[in-house]
């Protein structure tokens, strides 16, 4: 009897349940979509994508959206189609039970604004991805320029976090995007190099960096030891630049292992400053180099005449020192021939 009355509450709990859940679904199914709520993240300060423009992708879809019954909006398919915007990493769509709709839009993060040779612009987003401009917004990132073959169009679909470890296997055209994504990584990763990295030129596979504060170039070299070259800087900058001061060098040289080599900046250099976004081809490490060795020669130049003029004004001095001697030799020797002829002279008259 007791078991038989346990399996009858049972039922009835289970039966109450299904018949709830079968109410909240239908009531559900004939709730009206009251409101659309778009929520944006502009945490990172981009601005690409704005609530007219997820709003205007549902209705182009044909989803008025408000209006509709909740059973009739398909949250997975407004997803993808959010979710092809090049703009947008991710995209969470739900409804609630009170007849609203949310839509939650996660933006790409760029760290990186790629201008090639043939002045077309695209991006780098934090995970290795490329994307195009935006006409709602221009992102406050580094700017690579330069000798930069490749176009957005045949590299759209790459995903350059993952070729690290087939780097070596890909063509020298290729490489430059993983070079490029991989010195911005760093600086990305540094609040002091995102603030004072404002733009780096690519020449001959090499990247010379731009800063904001300073008046020189710095020779970065490729993107082998990013992180050591950064920090070497970093070092250079706490301990040299910080006493002698931030425009005492033009060129400051990162390339050569355990050391900074730098050019002073009141010697002209031959590649300008250059701090605009636009291609660069002008700038050239070999002119630099030319003109690095033409200092030297010219501080050896230099040298070599202070020397020789101190020769030419020491010459004079020596000469007149013999001069002096040879006079003075002449007089004691008179005056010894006088007092001879006067002895004599003594001798006769007694």
């Amino acid at each position: 009897m007791k078991l038989a009355l346990k399996i009858s509450i049972w039922f009835l709990l289970v039966g109450g349940a299904i018949a709830l859940l079968a109410f909240t679904n239908k009531a559900n199914n004939d709730t009206l979509c009251k409101e659309v709520i778009v929520s944006i993240n502009h945490d990172e300060e981009n601005y690409f994508v704005e609530e007219k423009d997820i709003l205007q992708m549902a209705y182009q879809r044909g989803d008025s959206l408000k209006g509709q019954t909740l059973a009739s909006i398909d949250v997975f398919a407004l997803e993808t189609i959010f979710n092809t915007h090049p703009s947008i990493q991710k995209t969470d769509v739900y409804k609630s039970i009170d007849g609203k709709l949310y839509i939650n839009v996660k933006q790409r993060r760029p760290i990186a604004r790629i201008i090639n040779y043939v002045n077309e612009s695209y991006y780098i987003d934090n995970f290795g991805k490329l994307m195009p401009m935006s006409e709602n917004y221009t992102a406050r990132v580094p700017v690579f320029c330069g000798r930069i073959p490749n176009s957005y169009g045949a590299n759209y679909n790459r995903e350059l976090a993952n070729e690290f470890d087939n780097e070596d296997s890909l063509n020298m055209n290729f490489r430059i995007l993983n070079s490029i994504y991989r010195v911005a990584s760093y600086i990305d990763s540094s609040e002091f190099w995102r603030a004072q990295i404002e733009q780096v030129l690519v020449v001959d596979n090499d990247f010379v960096l731009i800063p904001k504060v300073g008046d020189n170039k710095i020779i970065f070299g490729d993107a082998k030891d990013t992180r050591a070259k950064f920090e070497k800087l970093m070092i250079f900058y706490q301990e040299g630049l910080s006493k002698t001061g931030w425009n005492k060098y033009s060129i400051i040289n990162l390339k050569y292992e355990n050391q900074v080599v730098c050019t002073k900046a009141n010697v002209p250099l031959m590649a300008s400053t250059i701090k605009t976004p636009v291609p660069v081809a002008a700038v050239s490490t070999e002119a630099i180099k030319i003109e690095e060795m033409k200092t030297n020669e010219k501080v050896i130049e230099q040298t070599n005449a202070k020397a020789t003029d101190k020769n030419k004004v020491e010459k004079p001095k020596n000469k007149e020192r013999t001069e002096t001697k040879k006079s003075s030799k002449k007089k004691e020797s008179k005056k010894k021939k006088d007092k001879k002829s006067a002895k004599k002279k003594k001798k006769k008259v007694s």
